[in-house]
């Protein structure tokens, strides 16, 4: 039997025992809420972390540009993502100076960035060229992106160069406002950015803010005819310049001297850009004279030469005119033409006439004039209507070669279109079956049963006879082409034939005579050569032969036996009169003197 001293020994030993499952509990419990606090502070930091991440990248966000300003298309490399690195800018007007000095030496990505243009080749090595040489001349073909390219370099121009001036100029309106102008508009309405600082109006666009200092302007390049340069282009000097000319070929050259008398500055730019229309004159001598030329930086683009003018354009144009003719060496080629002295009428004034818009302030006021063909090597007679500078219309009318009606229903159709314009004067040819058709005109006649009144405002042309100026030409028609000559840049027409253009840059000079008269190659020298009629280009010349209404003319009295003169100034050139023996269908015939 236990003592007591072993049953307390016993119940001291199981109280220990207690103690110590206790105590490791107890270590156990402490041990695991220490975890959980070293793992609750653990999160918090993590937390804290996370927070401060998410704070700092908030905060990164307000400092960027937001993207929708600048509409990034190509953000590779670009002056924003060198401006966004730099941590130690504080404010948006730091941001923006800086990021638009990036853009000043960088106006390829600046046209990418600001509104979605991307330059060829050609227009990035035009960049490099203006940022290094500062004066850039380009002759080109037609469609290679000139005006393109020069409003970009405006719109550039006018961000990144503070308090800058830039006069644009161009030989006519249309160019100027309808295409560079406008196209200056687009690239800035692509732009929240841009709409937001630049003002855009008809003639000038500026800076917000900076209305009289900092802007862009328009100026068509006019000269008075005394030779005073218009009023608009002349004063601009300044610090910050740049002259713009589009299709600078057309440029009158006493413009010139205003625009070199501008460029004094360090920091003044020009760029010169157009067809190679003329052989003569500023635009040609930068290309050829060394002292005019030494300024300038100096590029050629062809047609051929860029994505931006399809093939089937050059290949029509091949078709139409050749590799050699000038209109295909200037509008495809971006080539000068060559010289040729014995071509009547310059490329240059017929590429001026195409590019005409309507006159409708003078012309309109003027006479309706109607010039008739009647196509003696072709099946055709042909008609062209012009009132002032403006040709209106072209007809043709298929001749009945062979029958004896023939010269009846071409009169028919004659007075059908002069009673249609209600016709001032009309000129037909008076050659060959021509006299035929002004005998029944002057006298009236009738057909089908309906009676052809006389008509009284008939003036006969006839190429052969003697010229008004007869000391210089050789022949009526020689004068009136060489007059004709000289309105070719003023003319208009909503649609140019094209016989009519081949006809204008083919025509020809004929050698002299031993009097030293001019001459133009007769129809049917040119005929042989060219392998084409020239009925629609002689029925335009006898539309505007004004010379010839001083000595052409046929007396309103009806052809009688008698003889009748036409032309009343020289009465040995040219006489109607009725055979001695045979006599014609009716009654007369033309003889030469």
């Amino acid at each position: 039997m236990n003592t007591a001293t072993e049953i307390k020994k016993e119940i001291e030993d199981s109280i220990l025992k207690q103690k110590k499952k206790d105590f490791a509990a107890n270590a156990r419990f402490l041990l695991e809420q220490k975890k959980a606090e070293i793992a609750g502070k653990e999160y918090q930091i993590r937390e804290e972390k996370v927070e401060k991440f998410a704070s700092q990248k908030k905060e990164n966000k307000k400092q960027v540009f937001n993207r929708s300003v600048f509409e990034i298309i190509d953000s590779k490399l670009t002056p924003k993502q060198k401006y966004e690195k730099e941590a130690n800018l504080d404010s948006t007007e730091n941001r923006l100076q800086k990021i638009l000095e990036d853009y000043k030496t960088h106006p390829v990505e600046f046209c990418a960035d600001m509104f979605n243009f991307h330059c060829d080749p050609w227009q990035v090595k035009a960049y490099e060229n203006l940022l290094e040489f500062h004066h850039v001349a380009v002759r080109s073909g037609s469609g290679v992106g000139k005006t393109a390219w020069l409003s970009s370099a405006v719109v550039w121009f006018m961000m990144t160069h503070p308090l800058a001036k830039i006069p644009c100029t161009a030989p006519s309106q249309h160019q100027l406002f309808d295409l560079l102008w406008s196209e200056c508009s687009r690239w800035i309405n692509r732009s929240e950015f841009l709409r937001n600082r630049l003002m855009w109006t008809q003639s000038r666009i500026a800076m917000k803010g900076f209305e009289a200092t900092w802007y862009a302007v328009a100026r068509t390049a006019t000269v008075s005819p005394d030779g005073q340069v218009a009023e608009g282009l002349q004063g601009f000097h300044g610090d910050t310049l740049l002259f713009v000319m589009d299709e600078t070929s057309g440029v009158p050259d006493p413009i010139f001297p205003a625009y070199e008398g501008a460029l004094t500055g360090e920091d003044c730019y020009s760029i010169l850009t157009g067809n190679p229309t003329r052989r003569s004159g500023y635009f040609f001598d930068v290309f050829h004279l060394p002292k005019t030329g030494n300024k300038f930086c100096k590029m050629h683009v062809s047609c051929e030469d860029t994505p931006r003018v399809s093939s089937s354009y050059i290949e029509s144009m091949e078709e139409r005119y050749g590799r050699e003719h000038p209109i295909f060496r200037i509008k495809v080629l971006g080539e000068f033409a060559d010289a040729d002295d014995e071509t009547l009428i310059p490329a240059d004034y017929v590429l001026k006439m195409q590019q005409n818009i309507k006159d409708e302030v003078i012309s309109p006021k003027m006479n309706i004039e109607i010039g008739f063909d009647f196509g003696r090597t072709g099946n055709h007679s042909t008609a062209c209507v012009r009132q002032g500078n403006n040709v209106l219309q072209f007809y043709k009318h298929k001749r009945l070669k062979g029958k004896t009606n023939d010269a009846i229903d071409t009169a028919i159709w004659v007075d059908r279109i002069a009673s249609q314009w209600n016709a001032d004067v009309i000129r037909p040819d008076g050659n060959g079956l021509g006299a035929t058709i002004c005998d029944l005109l002057v006298n009236g006649f009738e057909a089908k049963g309906k009676k052809i009144k006389a008509r009284k405002n008939v003036q006969v042309f006839i190429a052969q006879s003697r010229a008004v100026n007869n000391a210089i030409y050789g022949n009526l028609r020689s004068e009136s082409c060489w007059e004709f000559r000289e309105k070719v840049p003023k003319l208009w027409c909503a649609a140019w034939p094209d016989s009519i253009l081949k006809i204008m840059s083919e025509i020809r000079k004929a050698p002299e005579d031993d009097k030293k008269k001019f001459y133009v190659e007769g129809k049917k020298e040119m005929m042989n050569r060219i392998k084409q009629s020239s009925d629609e280009f002689d029925a335009l010349i006898q539309a505007f032969a004004n010379n010839a209404d001083e000595v052409i003319s046929v007396e309103s009295a009806p052809f009688t036996s008698k003889s009748l003169e036409i032309n009343t100034a020289f009465k040995s050139e040219s006489r109607w009169r009725v055979p001695e023996k045979k006599k014609s269908r009716f009654g007369w015939m033309r003889v030469c003197g």
